[in-house]
C-alpha cells in the first residue's frame, strides 16, 4: 500500500478507505500514522488541488487527534476489548484527562532521553501497537499543518474551501489543549504581513487592507494560542513584536466580529 503512495491518486484512495474504516484500521495505527502525518502537507496545501483532497486532509488530521484520545481512553480503563471513537464536539469534559496523560507519556519520552527530529526516526520497532503515540514532532506537524491550511481556507473564493477553515480551527484548539507546548511557526504569518502593510501603503478610501475573515482567522490562532490552557503557548510571548504587526491591520477595517475579538 506505501509503495505506491508516490501516487497521489492511490495515496488519495488509501486514506479514503482508512477514514472510512478508521475502527478496524485503529488497532494497527502504528502502521498508519507516520504516513498519514507526512500526507498532510500533500494532500491539502497545492495551491491547485482539489477541494476533495483538501476535505480528506483535515479528515485525516480528525483521525489523528481522535485516534490518540481512544488510545488513551483505552490506557486509563485498561480494557482493549472495546473502541468507542469519541463525538468531534464538546471535548470540555475530557480535555484535563487527555492533557494529564500526554503530558505524562511525553515526560517519560524525555526521561528516556529520546529524541525526535522527524517523523521517520521515530522508533517505530520497539513499540507495539497497543503503547504507540504520537511524538511531539509528529503533533507540531499536525499543529502547523491546520494553521497553514487555516489561513488558506479562510480567505478562499470557493464556499466549499472556506468552510474548512473553522474546523481547522477546532482541531488546532483540541490539538493545543492536549499538547500545549507545541511549537507553532510563526514564517507562516511573515508573507502576511509583507503583503498587508505594501497594501496598507496602497490603499485608498474605504477600502480595505486585506480579506476582514484572514485577520478574523489570524486573531483566532492568536486567541488559542492565549487561552486553551493556564498557561499560554510560547507563540505569542516568543513573537509578540510581530504580532503586533499582525494585528495592527485591525483597526483599520470597521468589521463587528472583528472589533468584538480584539476585545
Amino acid at each position: 500500500m506505501y509503495e505506491e503512495g508516490h501516487a497521489l491518486a492511490q495515496l488519495v484512495h488509501t486514506w479514503q478507505l482508512v477514514v472510512r474504516h478508521s475502527a478496524l484500521f485503529f488497532p494497527y495505527r502504528s502502521q498508519f500514522l507516520p504516513q498519514m502525518v507526512n500526507s498532510l502537507n500533500r494532500l491539502g496545501l497545492p495551491p491547485n488541488c482539489p477541494v476533495e483532497n483538501r476535505q480528506l486532509s483535515v479528515a485525516l488530521a480528525d483521525l489523528i487527534i481522535n485516534w490518540e484520545y481512544n488510545r488513551t481512553q483505552l490506557k486509563l480503563n485498561d480494557s482493549s476489548d472495546s473502541i468507542c471513537f469519541a463525538p468531534r464536539d464538546d471535548q470540555t469534559e475530557r480535555e484535563t484527562t487527555f492533557r494529564d496523560t500526554i503530558t505524562h507519556e511525553i515526560c517519560v519520552t524525555s526521561a528516556c532521553g529520546s529524541k525526535h527530529t522527524t517523523v521517520g526516526s521515530m522508533p517505530l520497532l520497539t513499540q507495539s501497537d497497543g503503547e504507540f503515540h504520537l511524538t511531539l514532532t509528529m503533533v507540531e506537524m499536525v499543529a502547523n499543518f491546520l494553521v497553514r491550511l487555516a489561513l488558506f481556507t479562510s480567505d478562499n473564493k470557493e464556499p466549499a474551501v472556506q468552510h474548512l477553515a473553522p474546523r481547522c480551527l477546532f482541531l488546532f484548539r483540541t490539538t493545543l489543549q492536549a499538547w500545549p507546548n507545541s511549537h507553532i511557526r510563526f514564517s507562516y504569518f511573515e508573507k502576511l504581513i509583507a503583503a498587508t502593510n505594501a497594501r496598507l501603503d496602497m490603499t485608498a478610501g474605504n477600502e480595505p487592507p486585506y480579506s476582514p475573515t484572514l485577520l478574523y482567522t489570524c486573531l483566532d490562532i492568536v486567541h488559542i494560542t492565549l487561552g486553551v490552557n493556564l498557561q499560554p503557548n510560547t507563540f505569542f510571548i516568543d513573537n509578540i513584536a510581530k504580532v503586533q504587526l499582525l494585528i495592527c491591520p485591525c483597526f483599520y477595517i470597521q468589521n463587528n466580529k472583528i472589533q468584538i475579538k480584539l476585545r
